[in-house]
């Protein structure tokens, strides 16, 4: 099963947002943004979600990320750059 979307980014300093323009599963228009804010001598990092799903398995995802608190992407984050200190 193909699961594939095209994104246009903005980049601030402290925010990256991504506006679906094409995809598999989810709705064209839908968006999701991080936010970088400072924590202590480190930082956080927020992720906000505004996907429709189109299909099944979109919906089952969205329901996943919802359930988890975006457990999958946080666990992807840490992958890439290590567990914060």
């Amino acid at each position: 099963m193909d699961v594939w979307e095209r994104v246009t980014y903005e980049w601030t300093d402290s925010v990256v947002r991504g506006v679906l323009t094409d995809g598999r599963i989810f709705e064209p228009g839908g968006t999701f943004e991080f936010r970088v804010e400072p924590h202590g001598d480190g930082s956080r990092i927020f992720n906000d979600y505004d996907r429709r799903s189109k299909t099944l398995l979109g919906r089952c995802l969205g329901a996943v990320f919802q359930l988890s608190g975006g457990a999958p992407i946080k666990r992807t984050f840490r992958q890439v750059y290590g567990t914060p200190r």
